[in-house]
Formats: structure tokens, sequence, C-alpha cells
């Protein structure tokens, strides 16, 4: 059985990690953990548990009000001016992929230090709000994490600049 879920069942795009060292704070190297942002949209897009739930054109909703007055009617990304216009300009059987980008600052360590990182999620725009509301559907994939640092290990030869820089790299 485990055979046919390792087979049938995929895990997402791997994981791949860099170690950055910035010139400034030389005994501080940053690890970025990453995904492929192609494959995680290919991982969304062939997911059979949104079938049924994704647009991929720009509908262009109206309601009849009083005096047969037609008014715009906006909901979700499918229904905005900004994908209808962009779609116009695309070549015949080219679609607009839409793509939503979130991200928090997040605890990681308890006990230990206060390290935090920012995850980094997207999803797909062709996936209704409603199924990318709802955290049990997984809507959302974790693409990346960017550490965030404190730089208290990297001596600065000024008073100033050791009030002043840490803020900057971290920025």
């Amino acid at each position: 059985m485990w055979k046919r879920v390792d087979e049938y069942l995929t895990a997402g795009p791997e994981w791949k990690g860099e170690t950055v060292v910035l010139p400034e704070a030389p005994n501080e190297p940053q690890t970025f953990y990453f995904r492929d942002i192609i494959e995680c949209l290919k991982y969304l897009e062939q997911n059979p548990a949104f079938e049924g739930f994704m647009h991929y054109e720009p509908v262009l909703w109206f309601t009849e009000e009083q005096l047969s007055e037609l008014s715009r009617v906006y909901g979700d990304i499918y229904t905005g001016q900004a994908w209808a216009e962009l779609q116009a300009k695309a070549p015949p059987g080219v679609t607009i992929l839409p793509i939503i980008g979130a991200s928090d600052a997040t605890h990681v360590t308890n006990f230990s230090g206060d390290g935090k990182v920012h995850p980094v999620y997207m999803s797909s725009g062709h996936i209704d709000s409603i199924i990318r509301g709802q955290p049990s559907r997984r809507a959302f994939v974790l693409v990346g994490f960017i550490p965030i640092c404190k730089f208290s290990r990297t001596e600065f030869p000024t008073r100033t600049k050791d009030d002043k820089f840490p803020g900057r790299l971290q920025a």
C-alpha cells in the first residue's frame, strides 16, 4: 500500500537551500530555503482536489438594478478588470495565471532563543477564493523561508554604525 501511496501522491516540489554571506556581516551567514515557483504552480494547477473550482479566463458579471441599469459585480480575481485587460492582450490559446503571495513573521524556536523566519506562501489565482480561504484545502504552497537575523555577532567600526546598521541589514 505504501508503495502505491508514494507512487501516486507527490509531496510537492523539492526544497533547495542556499547560504548567503553579507560583506557587512561575515560572521553571520544566512541560509535561505526555497522551492522552484514554477514547479509549485504546476503542482497546484495539476492538483485534482481543485477540479471544478478553477477559472482559466476572466468573467465580467453584471447585475440589473433599478430601471435596467447595469452594475458591475466583483467577487474574485477572475471577475476583476486587470485580468480582463491582460487577457485581451494575450495571444489566442494563452491564459494569464495570477499568482497570490503571502508572508508573515513566524516564531520557530521555543526555550532556545527567539528564532524567527518569514515563511513565503503562494497560490494560483485560478483557484476559487472560497477554496483558497479554507486552510484544510491546502491551496497555498510554502515556497520559501526568509531568515530574520539580529546581527548580534557582527562588530561594526563605530558606535553610530553599531546602533543603526543591524536594522539596515535586517531590512
